[in-house]
């Protein structure tokens, strides 16, 4: 498995002449952020997408659609 805190590095002189390590890029592994993100959009989905409303029962969609049907009709 891949640590999240590698880092690719490179020797650079600086202005003196002298060579410092300076780091170039923060190597994030795409398994760590599917993980992160999967659990975002699951709760999204399930907090915004699939549980009706409380006070007329119904989910987002179907308050569009009986919404587009009263704007049209």
């Amino acid at each position: 498995m891949h640590n999240e805190e590698d880092k690719l590095s490179v020797m650079m002189p600086d202005d003196e002449g002298k060579e410092n390590k300076k780091e170039l890029h923060h190597i994030i592994y795409l398994s760590s952020m599917y993980q992160n993100w999967f659990l975002d959009y699951a709760s999204y989905v399930i907090l915004e997408r699939a549980v009706p409303y409380v006070n007329d029962g119904l989910k987002p969609v179907q308050r569009r659609i009986l919404h587009a049907n009263e704007t049209d009709g």
